[in-house]
């Protein structure tokens, strides 16, 4: 939607799947099950030129921050919004976290 109404970028979380909810989803998002990048790579995919940032959401644990970094680059997104996740930390760990996240950030950069 963001794409077809012109906007360079958007912000969105990694989409769930939510069984409970899905009989409310239009066919055939009712019984289509993704993993987390696969989700995500259909977003990004429909997206076309429009920009998609990840958002961190909620403070989390640093492995599951680094799944969540790596997920969202393998999955072709165009940068991160992470930083809830980073200031929440004490100065010294959200340096470390941050450097973690520059470094995989290179590696997907080659």
């Amino acid at each position: 939607m963001a794409n077809e109404l012109g906007a360079d970028m958007v912000k969105i979380n990694i989409p769930e799947y939510d069984k409970e909810r899905s009989r409310l989803y239009p066919k055939p998002y009712d019984t289509l099950q993704l993993n987390a990048k696969e989700a995500l790579e259909k977003v990004i995919k429909s997206a076309g030129k429009t920009m998609v940032l990840i958002l961190g959401g909620e403070e989390m644990g640093d492995d599951e921050l680094l799944e969540k970094v790596s997920i969202s680059l393998e999955a072709g997104a165009t940068d991160l919004a992470f930083g809830r996740n980073l200031w929440q930390r004490p100065f010294k760990k959200a340096l470390e976290i941050a450097e973690r996240i520059k470094i995989l950030m290179a590696e997907f950069a080659d």
